[in-house]
Formats: C-alpha cells, structure tokens, sequence
C-alpha cells in the first residue's frame, strides 16, 4: 500500500514538473498580422491632461479607423 502512495505522489510530481513549463509559456496573439497604429506619448499626455481637465478620467483612449486620408 505504500508503495502505491510513493508511487502516486511521483507521478503527481512528474506530470507537474510537465505541466507548469507548459502553462508559463508566452501568450500567443489572437491574430498573426493584425494591424496596429503607434500613439506618440506626447499625444497620450495631452489626452490624459485634456481628460483630467474635463473630469473624465475613467474613459478609455478610443481608435477609429478613418480608412484613407490625407
């Protein structure tokens, strides 16, 4: 009976020793090529200070796509 336990108790270590590395591995994304658009900090500053002043702060920063323009 108890080598059943030691037994059991390997096997549990085992498949954790396997298990963990898995779960740890980086996220990856929802799409390969997904298209994406780079905000300077300087425009992310006057948003949060515009939002401060407009006691808005818990709105979040919206993207719209314009599609092409000049």
């Amino acid at each position: 009976m108890q080598k059943q336990s030691i037994t059991l108790k390997i096997v549990a270590l085992s498949l954790l020793t396997v298990v963990f590395p898995l779960l740890a591995q980086e996220p990856k994304p929802t799409c390969n090529h997904c298209s994406a658009t780079y905000i300077p900090k300087s425009e992310l500053d006057a948003y949060t200070k515009r939002a401060i002043e407009n006691k808005l702060v818990d709105q979040q920063v919206r993207s719209v796509d314009w599609g092409r323009h000049k």
